[in-house]
């Protein structure tokens, strides 16, 4: 109990830095933040919405989660939220994942490493940074991650399994897809079946109940189903589930396009700090794995032999990496449900105490191997620190403070990897862990709580900014042109109407008081407006520095409207 406890306070002492302060970031968080905002506004909890475009590619519970949050941190008071409402349940989701990690973990590993791997797991950059976001993906980990452990205790058993857990397990699936679609039956179904594949333990089919599943996840989902098809109609909805589903599989969407092996390069740094250990891991699940299939050759399917857990774990990681690997579109996100398996089978590795854990570890490779993480890891975490020190606006680094900080950055980074080796001379490969993860939370924490005070980044903030100063109360209409950022739309609460350069004369007239924010070299072509503010950022988005121009329509120069287009006879 105590230490579930020092471990849930431990991950949100640094999981907090910049939870506050970090605006609203582009784009994925800007779009759910303002449709769950929108569905707090108008008690539609059916058609999530983002200004007046429906939001279906996502199903609603991460809405719900988030403008429920918000009710309740605000009184139910829309206009008196912030962006930091919404990334509570990714917050809440981040803990709770770590909670379950750990409490898997503590069934073959011994306590301090079953925290370590908690503490691994939260940390992972990946983790860490979705834990300060409010997207569906953290909390689409929590659930698949409850329904694992769930899956786990299953397969556990060795009398009959009672009838509580097949439910729970389909259950916790089902408001996994309805959080993020099929990810969560993906990983359970595809685990299960390798498990019972490569164990002959054809009972594991049974003791799950596929048809309690099927009817639990349809009844789960169907309600809400049912609803927004009768709002938008079965064929425009079904659309939209094709084209984010399979039609993700089949083609790159957003430009997000990765060629196989695309997760897998990224994983060591996507899996930092328990990635130290990685060599290890896999050398675990490829053990597990053989002595499954030597061991029941020849043999009747024994319905009492035990899962070990790294067969388990190696199940639960590796068919749907292939999946996600062989999928078009990638992100580096999309494996995150995977991300407890990978650091627990990391952390198993490096820990263990069996003999051929020590021999492996021991092995000369694998020494000059964790030398070379830990070298990279000091200079990442270096890196980090010195980032943090500075601002992308400043011009020179060599200021007071700074440099102040640079040395003493440095010295901590150097002082840790110097204790990380000394770790490592002593074969205390737990701690070479330990103080990987402290190093990299604190630095992580450093770089993402400092990332607010980078302004160049924050564009649309700063718009608002210059509006409020020459619209204090907000009241004049508003128009984006050329600078299409949801983040906008999210800090103008919704005021923010996007229109094309062509059909910017047809709203001047509409709005003659309006006030567009249009990009510097778009405003050349209108000649009717004139400038009253400016400012210059990067656009993080699109990877390209972006100037921004709040202009509205001089007084002396009327806006004649595009001529129509002459009649088809």
């Amino acid at each position: 109990m105590l230490a579930g406890l020092g471990l849930a306070l431990g991950c949100l002492l640094l999981l907090l830095p910049g939870f506050f302060t970090i605006p609203a970031v582009d784009r994925d968080e800007s779009r759910f933040a303002q449709a769950s905002r929108q569905m707090l506004e108008s008690g539609d909890v059916v058609v999530p919405m983002v200004v007046g475009t429906p939001r279906l590619n996502k199903p609603p519970l991460i809405y719900w989660a988030q403008s429920g949050a918000t009710w309740l941190l605000t009184g139910g008071d829309a206009s008196r939220d912030a962006i930091w409402m919404y990334r509570v349940p990714s917050l809440v989701a981040a803990v709770g994942m770590a909670l379950i990690v750990w409490r898997i973990a503590r069934s073959f590993m011994r306590p301090r490493a079953s925290l370590l791997a908690g503490v691994c797991t939260a940390l992972a950059p990946v983790m860490a940074w979705e834990a300060r976001q409010a997207r569906a993906d953290m909390v689409l980990v929590l659930f698949t991650t409850a329904a694992m452990a769930v899956l786990w205790s299953i397969m556990r058993d060795r009398d009959r399994t009672r009838a509580w857990k097949p439910l729970l397990l389909w259950t916790l699936t089902g408001l996994g897809v309805l959080t993020k679609g099929p990810v969560t039956p993906l990983v359970v179904v595809t685990c299960l079946m390798a498990v019972a594949a490569t164990t002959r333990r054809v009972d594991l089919l049974r003791r799950v109940r596929p048809v309690l599943g099927v009817v639990v996840v349809v009844a789960v989902g169907a309600p809400w189903l049912l609803a927004v098809m009768a709002r938008v109609g079965p064929a425009e909805y079904w659309r939209l589930v094709f084209d984010e589903t399979l039609g993700r599989s089949m083609e790159a969407k957003e430009g997000h396009w990765g060629p196989p092996g695309y997760h897998l390069l990224l994983s060591p740094l996507l899996l930092f700090p328990a990635s130290l250990g990685i060599g290890a891991g896999l050398a675990a699940a490829w053990r597990a794995v053989s002595e499954a299939v030597v061991s029941r050759r020849g043999r009747v399917a024994d319905h009492s032999m035990p899962v070990s857990p790294a067969l388990f774990l190696a199940c639960w990681l590796a068919p749907s990496w292939i999946v996600f690997e062989l999928v078009s579109t990638k992100l580096p996100h999309y494996t995150m449900p995977l991300t407890p398996a990978a650091v627990m089978l990391c952390v198993h590795g490096m820990t263990a105490r069996e003999p051929w854990a020590t021999a492996l570890r021991g092995a000369t490779w694998a020494r000059w191997a964790l030398r070379g993480g830990i070298f990279a890891a000091m200079l990442a975490c270096l890196s980090a620190w010195l980032l943090s020190a500075s601002t992308i606006d400043d011009a020179t680094l060599l200021h007071g403070p700074s440099v102040a900080l640079m040395l003493l950055y440095g010295a901590l980074s150097v002082a840790a990897a110097l204790w990380m080796f000394r770790l490592l001379r002593a074969g205390r490969h737990a701690g070479v862990l330990g103080v990987g993860a402290l190093l990299f939370g604190l630095s992580s924490a450093t770089l993402i709580g400092s990332l607010d005070s980078m302004t160049a980044a924050w564009t649309s903030r700063r718009v608002i900014t210059m509006r409020a100063a020459v619209d204090p109360g907000g009241t004049r209409p508003f128009a984006a042109v050329g600078y299409d950022e949801d983040s906008l739309i999210f800090e103008s609460r919704g005021q923010a109407r996007r229109v094309t350069i062509d059909a910017l004369p047809a709203w001047l007239v509409e709005h003659p008081d309006g006030l567009v924010c249009i990009t510097e070299p778009l405003l050349g072509q209108v000649p009717t407006l004139r400038s009253l503010a400016a400012t210059r950022g990067f656009n993080y988005a699109k990877g390209r520095r972006v100037e921004v121009v709040l202009a509205a329509r001089a007084p002396d120069k009327p806006v004649t409207p595009a001529a129509p287009p002459p009649a088809t006879p």
